[in-house]
């Protein structure tokens, strides 16, 4: 097993070098897009009730929290953000 690894490395390596992957000199070299951080905004946030019984179940039994209601899991706080790029 590590020895097919191994020979798989060796031949990426030895295929990407005559693209100038890693800053090598001879053949095309490649520059990624310029890509910078316009915009971020929440969209989606739980309400404060579901943080409230999210954290409550975490750090209190949460028996104690079944009182005040369902204790939420993490799959019920979610947040949710759009973020637009410049290139």
């Amino acid at each position: 097993m590590i020895r097919s690894c191994a020979l798989g490395m060796l031949t990426l390596a030895c295929a990407c070098s005559g693209l100038s992957v890693g800053g090598g000199s001879n053949g095309p070299s490649f520059k990624g897009p310029d890509v910078s951080l316009a915009d971020v905004r929440l969209v989606e946030l739980p309400s404060n009730r579901k943080l409230a019984s999210y954290y409550c179940g975490q750090y209190l039994s949460p028996v104690l929290c079944r009182a005040f209601g369902p204790v939420a899991t993490i799959s019920d706080v979610h947040f949710a953000f759009d973020v637009e790029l410049e290139f």
